[in-house]
């Protein structure tokens, strides 16, 4: 049983935001917001929202490891197109056939993005190309990157900072704390993972082998190398 709680501590753990852009589009972020004192709740309030705190930071880490495994990050090197077309960033995660439920689960957690089928790979694309659903992405996984990802994450909030007029978004160190802390090698082996079951009947001794891969390309669509994310795993 937790003891009744009367202390006037202020707490305050996300606060919204208001984001204004320099091309005169206005975009509002509502994060998760929790503004008042202890002794205006209850004991089980309190802890409730200290599990939605938790749970949201674990999914922070699942997310970063889901985009650095099959995620990519696209920031526009010009303005306009050579017709004038105005370029956009986007992050984009990619899920094969069989996974569409949890491509779905991610897009109503977040409250942003579109789902696609690409008919020839058989694969869904979940897509971030909004200014607020950029900002919520980037706000939830910054400091949670680990891999060589992060180099092109930091130019996409170079590039939400250069785009607005308020406080900035700080770019943080990727992150150094041991795997089993939290669940960003969770959402790698989602992404690029496979546990295998071979079996050989035919032979005098049948056999049954288990095993576990995580495959990744060498080098990153931007040219960053990826072995060194594979010798921290």
């Amino acid at each position: 049983m937790v003891p009744t709680i009367n202390l006037a501590i202020c707490w305050k753990l996300f606060i919204k935001y208001n984001f204004i852009f320099k091309d005169n589009q206005q975009v509002t972020i509502y994060n998760i917001y929790y503004d008042g004192h202890l002794n205006d709740c209850t004991p089980e309030l309190f802890l409730s929202n200290i599990n939605n705190l938790t749970s949201f930071i674990l999914f922070s880490h699942y997310l970063a490891g889901l985009i650095e495994g099959d995620g990519t990050i696209i920031v526009p090197k010009h303005e306009r197109s050579p017709k004038g077309k105005l370029y956009y960033p986007s992050i984009q995660i990619v899920f094969s056939k069989q996974n569409y439920l949890l491509c779905k689960y991610i897009q109503e957690k977040i409250g942003h993005g579109s789902i696609s089928f690409k008919q020839d790979k058989k694969v869904y694309i979940l897509t971030f190309n909004s200014f607020s659903s950029i900002i919520t992405i980037s706000n939830i996984i910054n400091g949670k990157m680990r891999g060589p990802k992060i180099h092109q994450f930091n130019k996409l909030i170079n590039y939400i900072n250069y785009k607005s007029n308020i406080q900035k978004i700080k770019t943080i160190s990727p992150d150094i704390s041991p795997l089993d802390s939290n669940p960003w090698l969770t959402g790698f082996i989602e992404a690029d993972g496979s546990f295998q079951i071979r079996t050989t009947i035919s032979s005098k001794y049948p056999r049954i082998a288990i095993s576990f891969e995580i495959t990744q390309s060498k080098i990153t669509k931007y040219n960053y190398d990826t072995y060194y994310i594979i010798l921290c795993i």
